[in-house]
Order: structure tokens, then C-alpha cells, then sequence
């Protein structure tokens, strides 16, 4: 299909034309999805939230006002918005999966020894460049196997095994400076 006009897309929207909806998730939904994933580094939230910003389309679409902005913008900006209400609200997020505390104080202890060593890890990864922090979700928290993880980065595998084996090595190098020094963790926000 051809990139529809400006006018074209616009009109579509109001019309809520299936091809017109088609094309700009097939044009913007990779992109979003990738943008909100960089800015949470949760693959499943970033997935809702591209998804929300489809629907908000959807929501507004007879509606539409053209002010001159390319409708990929307008995307872009909602995905923005809503990456910032998470960000700014994260008590409204609810993970799915969790540990369920027990009595017991042994249980406790390693209860705070695994979430320690889990922000700490949350740390390391955020300062991590973006394509190693990718490249290592990917691999171990979606457990994708290497032609899988090449063939999603656009790389051959051999670049894929070497990019992975940095990024398993930055990841280590950044863990060992956290442990070393527990000062540079934040505190958690009481």
C-alpha cells in the first residue's frame, strides 16, 4: 500500500477506514512499541501501552482534529503522555507475577536478599546502553533463541551471539561495581 496523503490519513480516521487504521499500525506499531520499551525496560507494560495508544486512536478517531501534525506524531505524543503517567504513578501498575511472604524469618531473610539482589540487577540494566539491555531481555526474559533474537534485531546470528556475550560481560562488570559499592543503589521511595 502506498503512504497515504496527509488528508487522505485524516479523513481515513474519521471514516475509521480499515485500511487507513491498517496502515498506520503496520507504518508506527514496531516504532512505538520499541520507543516505550526504552523509556519502561518492561517489555509486557511497553506492549500494553502501544496498544493503548491504538486504541485511543480508535476512541478519538471520528473526532480527529487536523491541526497540522502528522498523525505519527500524534502517536508518538500519546505514547510519550502515557509513559509519563507511568513513570510519574508506578503505584498504579500491578505486576502479575509475585513471591508470597510466609511467617517464617528465614523466609523473610531471603526474601529482602532477593529483592536486593533484584534492584539491584534493575539498576545494572538501566545503565547498560540500550541495545544490550535489549539484546539480554530478549535472550532471558522472554527467552528467545539466538536466530530468533537475530531475526527481531535485523543482525546476523554471529553478530547476535557477540552483541549478547558483551552484553552478558557489561552486565556483569556493572553488577560487580553495584555490589562493591551498595551507596550507588537509591533507596526504595517509602
Amino acid at each position: 500500500m502506498t503512504p497515504p496523503t496527509h488528508h487522505d490519513l485524516i479523513a481515513g480516521l474519521r471514516a475509521r477506514d480499515p485500511h487507513i487504521i491498517e496502515w498506520l499500525y503496520t507504518t508506527y506499531a514496531r516504532r512505538l512499541y520499541a520507543s516505550i520499551l526504552r523509556r519502561l525496560g518492561d517489555p509486557e507494560l511497553a506492549f500494553d501501552l502501544h496498544h493503548e495508544v491504538f486504541a485511543r486512536l480508535l476512541e478519538r478517531a471520528p473526532t480527529f482534529e487536523d491541526r497540522g501534525v502528522p498523525v505519527g506524531a500524534w502517536l508518538f505524543r500519546v505514547a510519550r503522555d502515557l509513559v509519563v503517567d507511568i513513570l510519574r504513578h508506578p503505584q498504579r501498575t500491578v505486576p502479575l507475577t509475585g513471591t508470597t511472604v510466609t511467617d517464617t524469618s528465614s523466609d523473610l531473610d531471603s526474601l529482602f536478599v532477593a529483592e536486593s539482589e533484584r534492584q539491584t540487577l534493575y539498576v545494572a540494566l538501566q545503565q547498560l546502553p540500550d541495545q544490550y539491555r535489549h539484546v539480554l531481555l530478549l535472550r532471558y526474559q522472554y527467552q528467545l533463541a539466538l536466530p530468533d533474537i537475530a531475526h527481531q534485531l535485523g543482525r546476523s546470528q554471529e553478530a547476535t551471539k557477540t552483541l549478547l556475550y558483551r552484553a552478558v560481560l557489561a552486565l556483569r562488570k556493572q553488577m560487580q561495581v553495584l555490589s562493591a559499592d551498595p551507596g550507588m543503589l537509591t533507596p526504595p521511595m517509602a
